[in-house]
């Protein structure tokens, strides 16, 4: 789950991460997020994932674009939700 090329710290690290990811999923998933949701830093779109499960919505006004990183954030995340 994303530990690839640059990212990679080795098997022991990455499972440790993806551990760690899991139990961040967990609480998000436990948030039963309502309403709008406001993502602060967007990037790969990993964590906005588990509240557009149960939020109302999300759409551009909500997005501070960062214009280096954004070119597949909407993408994944309206593939994901």
């Amino acid at each position: 789950m994303y530990r690839q090329g640059r990212y990679d710290r080795g098997a022991r690290a990455n499972a440790r991460w993806c551990s760690e990811v899991q139990e961040v999923f967990a609480a998000l998933d436990a948030l039963d997020i309502k309403g709008d949701v406001l993502e602060l830093a967007p990037g790969t779109g990993i964590w906005i994932e588990r509240p557009l499960r149960s939020a109302a919505s999300i759409g551009p006004q909500a997005f501070y674009v960062n214009p280096r990183n954004s070119s597949g954030v909407f993408r994944l995340i309206k593939e994901r939700s």
